[in-house]
């Protein structure tokens, strides 16, 4: 298990979306996102439809280094990460609002 703040939750309308969650642990999808600063992992609620899927932030790039590398290797869809949301602090400064557990998957 590795725990990472994420960073930019302000952009993604992370509080909105983590007060209608209201529960910790409920689990997010990584994908590798690509902007004009190169590649960053990001995270999204889970949705039935990938168009619904909001974006609630993305790793530092230390955090995302090994993950990225994962998911470049077309390990995306959590088919081996779970990621959960384990403190969120509305008050806190914007980077270290919403504390996320990575875990690597035990069954694959």
């Amino acid at each position: 298990m590795k725990e990472c703040y994420l960073e930019k939750t302000n952009q993604f309308q992370a509080l909105e979306v983590l007060k209608e969650i209201k529960e910790l642990g409920t689990n997010f999808l990584f994908k590798l996102d690509v902007n004009e600063d190169g590649k960053e992992v990001s995270l999204y609620t889970q949705a039935q439809n990938p168009e619904d899927a909001k974006k609630i932030g993305v790793l530092n790039k230390d955090d995302a280094i090994d993950i990225k590398k994962f998911l470049e290797a077309g390990w995306n869809d959590n088919k081996l990460f779970l990621c959960k949301v384990c403190r969120f602090d509305e008050k806190a400064d914007e980077n270290k609002r919403i504390s996320v557990a990575i875990y690597v998957k035990e069954n694959l």
